[in-house]
């Protein structure tokens, strides 16, 4: 039995697409193993939260623990979900890898379409386009994690394919689908609406006439409102009930929910900054200069699949023959001016959206696909197949994936909270990405962001955030976050809602980066940076088994923190060092004993400058070597304005700039009452 609307040219029977699928997941399969288990931050902050609250009713209950991508539809990361909650990690990520290789399945077919008839070797054509284009950069990098992009990309090449089938035997029917197709997949995620472009330019181009222009492009956009609403329809209905935006909080700037500031919440970081720099992109692209990335990769694809179809598609307008119809044998020609016009406008509108390449991972395919079909079109037998082997081969010799972080399989990760968090809690997140510890605590705990990004502010989700700090469950509050210092708005936020940090800390492994810190709060009423309070006679200790997380600020900007994660030793220093306390009140002069010592050889001294409220309090001379030493600092007078709050700077006098290290290791803090002696007036 063959499948008679999305065929290629050679026609595919159900066996040999169940073939082709089962070579993609073996070829998957291998590459996902030997990268290791997924760890990357999407995964992290909201690809294991989105479904996780879906699926148990979540979303009214919590705020954002998984920040403003938590609001995202979560139904793309359902099955991925399932399959990691309920497999061990290698078995999941091999469900993962099966998913994905349907878009080998949906090349392949596509790749039928493109290429020329009679031309040698037509499977192994057809192979090598799928090849060059499926073992693009972003495409690697996305095989067996829990990014949705390389999924997704497969029902908008089955569209594509729709469109280029619909015009090539006249069934209209496969208009709507076309739109249908790719509609869905925008409407499991917004960054495929840059397909949209895609599709809607490749069914006016080439031109056929008005009539027919007009025919095909109402069938396709029915389609795809069709699409959309199939798939985020009823998300975009609930958000639009409950939070006032059917995008929240995207386009907030429109739709005004009162749970978000008024703004885009688009991501511009790489965004070209004008013309010239956008048509250098591709270049960068393939150099490796990553423009379009957090982590380095390089991708001659749309490079030369850019540079291919402009020359190609200029032909005509430069022989004054825009508008004649394709010669005979012109079906794959036509096909491939299809995909041209598909790749460049959906470039265009990825370029002027938000320039993140992950999300554009088709174009790339896309091109990748181009660069062998082309010449084999251009130049029939075997010099224009040899051509295309040449090009794959020099691309894919040119492609280094990014690697967006894995760990081990034999150091696979599972969240396990600690057992003093049985039985639930209200947290408050004070970091990202955590929204992965949600599903690791029990069901009946609460999560509520702190974060400054935007949403919470106001309305609804502020007033859950109030009404669940009220009443905690179990009347526990903690904070939940990573083992660094929180940043002065997180604090600030904290205050607002008149919450303190105050321990125990308790601490559990993470995915990556810092280890996660569970700590104990408590609701104090208005402060200054939710500085916590130290009692006379109390010590903080600052080891990787203390409550000095509690105290720590981090240095603006926010990936300068001036406290390095703490170890078994002590919590290291950078300049700009800062430390934020309630120190408790009396009526002699008070002090604090720092127990602190310098890494390094015994040969010199360092000198580290005390700032308290702003005001010079003291500078030390740390000597370096193995052993501890007490610096004492005597506190001024509680500034009436600042609510008792002590907010204390370590600086290198010589050095003030960032980056240059005091370099102290600070173990234990102290308050106690000074001695007549030690604090003169």
């Amino acid at each position: 039995m063959e499948p008679t609307a999305l065929r290629g040219s050679t026609p595919d029977a159900w066996p040999v697409l169940a073939l082709v699928w089962a070579c993609g997941f073996v070829l998957f399969a291998a590459y996902a193993l030997w990268l290791g288990q997924d760890a990357n931050w999407d995964l992290q902050n909201y690809h294991d939260y989105g479904p996780h609250a879906l699926l148990t009713g979540r979303y009214r209950l919590d705020v954002g623990p998984a920040g403003i991508q938590g609001y995202f539809n979560p139904l793309p990361y359902v099955i991925p979900y399932l399959l990691r909650h309920a497999l061990p990690p290698v078995p999941a990520a091999l469900g993962l890898v099966a998913i994905q290789a349907l878009t080998v399945t949906a090349a392949w077919m596509l790749a039928g379409a493109l290429a020329p008839p009679g031309s040698p070797r037509p499977i192994l054509l057809r192979s090598l386009a799928t090849l060059t284009g499926i073992a693009s950069a972003m495409a690697l990098s996305e095989i067996g994690t829990s990014f949705a992009d390389l999924a997704l990309a497969a029902p908008v090449l089955w569209g594509l394919l729709a469109l280029l089938r619909a015009w090539e035997g006249g069934d209209r029917r496969l208009f709507l689908l076309a739109g249908m197709l790719v509609g869905a997949a925008a409407g499991l995620k917004l960054t495929n609406f840059i397909f949209a472009a895609g599709l809607a330019a490749a069914t006016i181009l080439p031109w056929r006439g008005l009539a027919a222009s007009l025919a095909a492009a109402w069938r396709v956009g029915l389609g795809g409102i069709a699409g959309i609403l199939l798939t985020g329809g009823a998300w975009g209905a609930y958000l639009w009930i409950t939070l006032g935006n059917p995008v929240f909080p995207a386009m907030n700037q429109v739709f005004q929910s009162p749970s978000a500031i008024a703004q885009s919440f688009a991501d511009p970081r790489f965004l070209p900054a004008g013309l010239a720099e956008a048509l250098r992109y591709p270049l960068d692209i393939a150099r490796g200069t990553h423009p379009t990335a957090e982590l380095p990769f390089n991708d001659p694809r749309l490079l030369f699949a850019l540079s291919l179809s402009v020359l190609l598609l200029a032909l005509p307008v430069l022989t004054g023959r825009l508008g004649a119809a394709p010669a005979q044998p012109g079906a794959a020609r036509a096909g491939q001016h299809r995909v041209m016009v598909f790749l460049l406008a959906s470039c265009v509108a990825w370029l002027s959206t938000f320039g993140i390449h992950r999300y554009a991972l088709l174009l790339d395919i896309l091109g990748g696909m181009l660069l062998v079909v082309v010449p084999a079109t251009l130049l029939p037998g075997r010099r224009g197949l040899g051509i295309g082997f040449a090009l794959a081969a020099i691309t894919l010799a040119a492609t280094r994936p990014a690697d967006w972080f894995h760990r081990a399989w034999g150091d696979a990760y599972t969240p396990v909270p600690p057992h003093a968090l049985e039985g639930g809690a209200t947290f408050l997140v004070t970091h990202s990405p955590l929204g992965y510890w949600v599903a690791a605590l029990p069901k009946a705990s609460r999560f509520y962001t702190v974060l400054d990004n935007g949403i919470a502010g106001a309305g609804p989700l502020q007033a859950r955030i109030e009404a669940g700090l009220r009443a905690p469950v179990g009347g526990r509050l903690w904070t939940l976050g990573k083992d660094e210092p929180m940043l002065e708005s997180t604090r600030s936020i904290l205050a607002r809602y008149g919450v303190v940090p105050t321990g125990p800390c308790l601490r559990a492994p993470a995915w990556w980066d810092a280890t996660t810190v569970f700590c104990g709060a408590s609701r104090n009423g208005s402060r200054p940076l939710a500085a916590p309070t130290l009692a006379l006679g109390e010590s903080a200790g600052f080891t990787n088994s203390g409550s000095g997380w509690t105290y720590l600020v981090a240095r603006t900007p926010p990936d300068t923190p001036g406290w390095r994660p703490p170890t078994a030793e002590g919590t290291a220093s950078e300049n700009g060092a800062r430390l934020v306390l309630r120190p408790a009140a009396t009526a002699v002069p008070r002090l604090l004993a720092f127990e602190l010592r310098r890494p390094g050889p015994a040969h010199d001294d360092s000198r580290v400058k005390i700032l308290a409220n702003g005001q010079p309090a003291a500078e030390w001379a740390i000597p370096a070597g193995p052993d501890w030493s007490i610096r004492l600092l005597c506190l001024p007078p509680d500034d009436p304005a600042l609510g008792g709050v002590m907010d204390l700077y370590f600086l290198d006098p010589e050095s003030p700039g960032p980056g240059h290290e005091p370099g102290f290791l600070l173990r234990r803090m102290t308050l106690r009452p000074a001695a007549p002696a030690e604090c003169p007036p």
